[in-house]
């Protein structure tokens, strides 16, 4: 399993602990965990080559990065719930 992978499948795991549906997907260049939050889709993307890319999500306004890859699942979630729950 890739870090990216295990990123995202943490975020999910967390999710699910917090009683919101999510699933984990993939493409060429990241792995996701897609959510649904406060009625919003959502997706956070892991970079799949931690040298170049990051983890963001995006919202109406601005995308979200995150380039510590030593976040925690749980400030993790805190992170992307607070973008849509109380927005800036």
């Amino acid at each position: 399993m890739s870090d990216a992978e295990a990123h995202a499948e943490a975020l999910r795991a967390e999710f699910a602990r917090r009683s919101i549906g999510a699933n984990v997907s993939s493409d060429d260049d990241a792995w996701a965990c897609n959510a649904s939050i406060n009625d919003i889709p959502v997706s956070v993307y892991f970079a799949i080559d931690r040298e170049r890319g990051d983890i963001h999500w995006r919202s109406n306004t601005e995308v979200h990065r995150v380039t510590d890859w030593d976040v925690t699942a749980d400030d993790l979630a805190e992170r992307v719930i607070d973008t849509f729950l109380n927005p800036a």
